[in-house]
């Protein structure tokens, strides 16, 4: 075969001693040759680095040469229309009333499955509009039936654009399934064999897969890429490629740590500078996603976007940002602070209240407590309408606020309003219950809106609900003294019906704590949480979690001896030093009170007291004390002693009557009766008798002693 150049082929037509038909065949022949000739590239653009294909250049006829399904001149122009049409009714006019080769009805496919995804409009005209959509579902026909022919690049966008337009739920006519279709797809992927495929086409293709993740079947694809990619390294893939092709390897439940491994190796050995803020965030995303919690690329990730103008991020990158470090447990206060300083320094307009109550719940969760951002958050929330407010942004803003610690009772009026405003049944069980408990935390009352909170607990299902939610619910409406007969009642029910073998250490503390607190009787409640506690290792849990159950106990009269026991002889190995003031008298009290002997706690504790600065305990009680120790007939003459002392140098005007009846009773039972403490507390007594004067506010002191000890921090965190 000989080879001749445009120039000598026209050299050749000129001269005089050719016959007509040779001229006819070589003018043929010049014509292809100019337009195979023809200079074209192709660029990927920025903002869309899988556009198929990008023509820039090219010189040519409007005609159509060969079968081999080349571009040729007006194919290469069709082309650039095709990209240049921004409305799905375009697109398909384009395919319908023009001719087309393989490339371009891809291309078409591609474009219009983008305009789907991107544009809600557009979206719903492919799916709303039959006709239209009669002939997408020609479009796609006619592709697949090329597909044998199509090369890999063709083939990795058709899997891409399949998987948008099944994502975008755009049903075709001509009963095509596009699962089945994405399935046929991969199929001849496999065929050909992943290690065919550019870089560029494997990211394609796993793009579309991983939106897709829970609607195609593509483990076997994912197998055989990961081995590859694992062949091949990554050093041939681009940042681009890269992010997007872990995202979607996390995306669909791909998470070796072989292959993770790999991509953090390569991340760290390239300049963090180089990743652009879209690649920052699918990365975060895509470790965030697996079991791997790899510190120093977290730390790279964290110090690089500390030193870049976060103001430049859409809010859901933030958003991501912030769940990854809170999913991951990782805190690094410099790129919080660099958050904070973001948002503070933006318009409040830029983000919605959904971007708010999630900013707030990670930044919550994470623990940082920064009263100028939660303030500045305070108030965008409130120049905005309550009214569109959805519930779970009003549960999320309100807990956070709670988890926080942050008592803002402007916010907290204002949503109150806005939730008892609503219907009960229009909110979830589970967002009833984080409203009562995001009030009790920080103490704020509102009898209405824990009114509408049990009529909706009533009326919802909870059979389903978590234990700790349940827990949640009884806490609040105990804390805050709210009686919801109905509510418990049901909640009784509820929990008496599940095996108590489900329930952890703090969700039973907080049950009885609850029922106690309230003076609702269950008899069976208390038995059963007894048996459990006998058979859980209570070794771990703290002291203030353990005088819980036992106030409960005593609280409700259940004087549990078994339970009493098991509880002392875990106490006693424990260093008492560590115990407060007030929980060496409860610890005695408690055991007075149920009347269970324990004579080595009370010399434990006898011991603990007499190391102590006396002079540290109020009067309320080292008069406890004294009635401890004599009703249960223990003899503590030291201990005594320096409690008469103590409370000599202080004013018996101030003192409860109480106090001083408490006094006269301990040392009579010790068998001491004239003492001077006794003569002091008589000579007071008989004062206020007969001038019939008391202590203002006086309350019994086993009230006082027993005030509200339930901990707020022994209940579990929330994971919503």
């Amino acid at each position: 075969m000989f080879l001749f150049s445009s120039r000598s082929i026209l050299r050749a037509v000129s001269s005089k001693g050719l016959g007509v038909h040779w001229r006819k065949y070589l003018l043929e022949k010049n014509f292809v040759l100019r337009n195979c000739a023809a200079n074209y590239r192709i660029s990927v653009s920025n903002q869309d680095q899988y556009r198929y294909p990008v023509k820039t250049s090219w010189r040519g006829e409007d005609v159509w040469q060969g079968d081999d399904n080349r571009f040729r001149g007006s194919q290469v122009q069709l082309n650039s229309k095709i990209r240049r049409e921004k409305t799905v009714e375009g697109l398909l006019k384009l395919y319908e009333f023009r001719k087309m080769n393989q490339h371009n009805k891809v291309t078409v496919l591609y474009n219009l499955a983008k305009l789907c995804k991107n544009n809600q409009k557009q979206k719903l005209i492919a799916k709303g509009d039959s006709q239209l959509n009669g002939v997408l579902g020609n479009l796609i026909n006619d592709t697949m039936l090329d597909i044998c022919d199509i090369d890999h690049r063709g083939l990795t966008n058709i899997i891409h654009a399949l998987s948008l337009l099944l994502v975008s739920d755009v049903k075709v006519t001509r009963l095509l399934d596009l699962k089945t279709l994405i399935g046929t797809c991969l199929q001849k992927l496999e065929h050909r064999g992943v290690q065919n495929l550019s870089s560029r086409e494997i990211a394609m293709f796993l793009s579309g897969l991983g939106r897709a993740k829970d609607l195609v079947d593509a483990s076997r694809i994912c197998q055989l890429t990961r081995e590859e990619i694992l062949r091949r390294g990554l050093v041939g893939f681009s940042n681009s490629e890269a992010a997007i092709m872990f995202w979607s390897f996390a995306k669909l439940g791909e998470k070796s740590e072989d292959l993770f491994r790999l991509a953090e190796r390569e991340i760290l050995r390239r300049k963090t500078s180089s990743f652009t803020r879209e690649q920052f965030v699918q990365l975060l995303w895509a470790f965030g996603e697996t079991d791997l919690r790899p510190t120093k690329l977290f730390n790279c990730f964290a110090e690089e976007l500390s030193r870049r103008n976060l103001c430049a991020f859409e809010p859901y990158e933030l958003e991501i940002i912030l769940r990854v470090c809170y999913k991951v447990n990782f805190r690094c206060d410099i790129l919080l602070k660099a958050v904070q300083e973001a948002l503070l320094s933006e318009d409040p307009s830029k983000y919605g209240i959904r971007h708010f109550a999630l900013f707030l719940k990670y930044l919550s969760k994470l623990g940082f407590r920064a009263k100028d951002l939660f303030q500045f958050i305070s108030n965008a929330i409130l120049s905005r309408d309550k009214v569109t407010m959805e519930n779970r942004d009003l549960a999320t803003i309100l807990l956070s606020f709670a988890e926080a610690e942050m008592r803002n009772e402007e916010l907290f009026g204002a949503l109150r309003e806005e939730i008892v405003s609503r219907e009960f049944h229009t909110y979830e069980a589970g967002q009833l219950v984080l409203f009562a408990w995001s009030f009790a935390k920080i103490n704020i009352h509102a009898h209405d809106l824990f009114k509408l909170v049990g009529d909706g607990l009533c009326y919802h299902n909870i059979t389903d609900m978590a234990s700790r939610r349940i827990a949640k619910a009884s806490w609040a409406f105990a804390k805050m003294g709210e009686k919801h007969m109905n509510l418990f009642k049901k909640l009784e029910a509820e929990i008496l019906s599940r095996p108590f073998e489900s329930y952890d250490y703090v969700a039973l503390a907080h049950f009885v704590w609850s029922f106690a607190k309230l003076g609702f009787k269950s008899k069976e409640l208390f038995e059963k949480t007894a048996q459990q506690y006998a058979s859980m290792d209570i070794t771990k849990h703290s002291i203030s979690e353990l005088i819980m159950v036992l106030w409960s106990f005593m609280k409700a009269g259940e004087y549990n001896t078994q339970l009493f026991n098991l509880f002392g002889e875990e106490i006693l190995p424990r260093d008492p030093s560590v115990l407060t003031n007030k929980q060496l008298v409860q610890f005695l009290w408690l055991f007075e009170k149920a009347q269970v002997p324990a004579a080595q706690l009370f010399d434990l504790l006898k011991t603990e007291f007499l190391k102590r600065d006396i002079a540290t305990f109020d009067t309320l009680l080292l008069t406890t004390v004294l009635r401890s120790f004599a009703a249960t007939s223990t003899q503590a003459p030291e201990l005594f002693d320096i409690i008469e002392e103590e409370i000599l140098k202080r004013g018996f005007s101030e003192m409860h009557t109480n106090i001083l009846n408490n006094v006269l009773w301990s040392f009579n039972a010790q068998g001491r009766p004239a003492n001077k403490l006794v003569l002091k507390a008589n000579e007071e007594l008989n004062r206020r008798k007969s001038s019939k004067v008391g202590v203002k506010g006086e309350l019994r002191s086993e009230d006082e002693v027993t005030e509200d000890i339930a901990s707020e921090s022994t209940l579990p965190s929330q994971s919503d």
